[in-house]
């Protein structure tokens, strides 16, 4: 009797120190993070670091993963905040761009300068309120706020409802 006892005290102890490992897996940076993330979302965790790194010497107003859902972002709030103003996901309906944003597709494999955002933002810009499908990793955009902030987006990951997006945003300029 002493011996079950003794099991089951042992598989008490290994199944309390599973169930504490899950709870907190992803609610601290890793080790080898140099930074904490910002991260919109109506239940907060860190994500590891944007892949996406900021190039030229225009003023970052923010760079850091966001979720991204059907209750849409705000992207001229540190961090963005949970808002239908600038980009939603929702399946079904895909990834939209509000109406008073604007915003271009970007093809390179290099984040752009804020510069060449404008460029694109300028010479190819989407109709007001596209709607882009569901996009995949790896998708880029150039957007332009409704106040006029100039962002770079790249979609990390899609996950069911929730879109995983690096994000940089330009300070406005003068």
């Amino acid at each position: 009797m002493t011996l079950i006892a003794a099991g089951i005290g042992a598989l008490a102890t290994v199944a309390a120190a599973v169930i504490a490992a899950v709870a907190t897996s992803g609610d601290e940076p890793s080790p080898t993070s140099t930074a904490h993330t910002p991260v919109v979302s109506s239940t907060p965790r860190a994500l590891p670091t944007s892949l996406v790194q900021p190039t030229g010497d225009e003023p970052v107003r923010f760079r850091g993963a966001v979720r991204l859902t059907a209750s849409g972002l705000d992207l001229d709030h540190v961090p963005p905040s949970i808002s239908w103003e600038e980009l939603r996901y929702a399946p079904g309906d895909g990834l939209s761009v509000g109406p008073a944003a604007s915003s271009a597709s970007w093809t390179g494999t290099e984040a752009p300068s804020r510069g060449k955002c404008e460029e694109i933002l300028a010479s190819d810009p989407h109709e007001p309120g596209h709607a882009l499908g569901t996009p995949q990793p790896g998708t880029g955009l150039c957007l332009r706020t409704n106040v006029g902030r100039v962002a770079f987006l790249r979609v990390r990951q899609v996950i069911e409802d929730v879109v995983l997006i690096d994000t940089v945003i330009w300070e406005q300029r003068d």
